[in-house]
């Protein structure tokens, strides 16, 4: 686009206009994402992470931002820009006003290189994921069980069961979660990981500290959420979730395998699409995967991209090389884990 111009700046350099305009996007968007936010960015610097901004201007006036990170210091001297936060974040855009779109080519006139993943504006050719979200406005979740009649009358037949067996099934949500209970989720979770051969993503200190920073930046705007059933004195199932104004991120579901017969995450998540309206939230986003439960309890789909895309120069060529070597090794440990 011509007249558009981008400058990099580390996150701490930022304006106090730059913050602002950032900001702007989350009073007027009407399906903001949370990992896009500035808070989340913010978290992400506290906990070690050299967030850096692109700013693309148009005729001296800011009229996109882009927000990424080198997953290490090879990758900084390489010029391959990640999403901010890696394996923690599900979105990688830039955002800008109608009319000023900020390209690939914008991106890399600044950058050697981009590890393009989670993202709903950069598109590729390369990889088309799609993702799932319930959204209130546009199909009831009972219109979405008279379509999947069987299913919910199985889920059903297995809530009864576990009030029968167990005790009264109670689901509670909150946007204030306490660190003992965030702290109890992350517990469940680095076991589940441990048990499915799955990335711990929590192995990382920093990846603990953002959510941590995400704890203590939270307000009515944005935040933590966190959903909690339980069966009689049972603990039955668990979900930490992002919520940005109405919308919440399904984040990190963990449920208890002593109760895994009675599908406690399914019921978790039937009780949390119920309650989502006295908690302010309108609309689910599950993220992309072919998960189950993300077809079942979703009335919307949308497209999600991955690719790796660099200049056509020798370091953009090592780049590529690089994240050729660094893709074959992650599959040789997932190979191993699941072994």
């Amino acid at each position: 686009m011509p007249g558009l111009s981008c400058t990099i700046k580390y996150l701490d350099h930022l304006s106090s206009d730059e913050f602002g305009f950032w900001r702007s996007f989350y009073s007027e968007n009407v399906s903001p994402d949370p990992f896009l936010h500035p808070t989340f960015a913010l978290a992400a610097w506290q906990s070690g992470i050299r967030v850096k901004v692109l700013i693309a201007r148009n005729m001296g006036k800011t009229v996109g931002i882009f927000p990424f990170q080198h997953k290490n210091s090879i990758e900084r001297f390489l010029g391959i820009g990640e999403r901010v936060g890696g394996e923690m974040s599900d979105r990688m855009d830039a955002l800008s006003l109608s009319g000023h779109s900020v390209q690939i080519d914008h991106l890399l006139n600044n950058l050697c290189a981009l590890r393009i993943d989670h993202s709903r504006s950069m598109l590729s050719q390369d990889s088309d994921r799609i993702g799932y979200r319930f959204v209130a406005a546009e199909k009831s979740l009972q219109d979405i069980a008279s379509e999947n009649r069987s299913r919910f009358q199985n889920l059903a037949n297995r809530r009864r069961k576990l009030h029968r067996e167990i005790g009264d099934v109670t689901t509670t949500t909150t946007n204030t979660p306490t660190l003992f209970e965030i702290d109890g989720v992350l517990a469940h979770k680095r076991r589940q990981y441990m048990r499915t051969g799955a990335l711990d993503v929590f192995a990382s200190d920093k990846n603990r500290e953002l959510l941590y920073g995400i704890w203590a930046r939270s307000d009515e705007k944005y935040g933590l959420h966190l959903t909690k059933t339980v069966a009689g004195d049972q603990w039955i199932a668990s979900h930490l979730g992002l919520r940005v104004g109405h919308v919440l991120h399904y984040w990190f579901p963990v449920y208890n395998t002593n109760y895994k017969i009675y599908s406690p995450g399914l019921i978790l998540l039937e009780d949390l699409i119920n309650k989502i309206a006295a908690d302010g939230i309108s609309q689910i986003d599950y993220g992309e995967g072919e998960a189950d439960y993300k077809r079942i309890f979703s009335n919307e789909s949308y497209k999600n991209h991955k690719s790796f895309v660099s200049r056509n120069t020798p370091r953009g060529l090592v780049a590529k090389f690089y994240e050729a070597v660094q893709w074959r090794r992650m599959q040789k440990r997932r190979t191993k884990a699941r072994s």
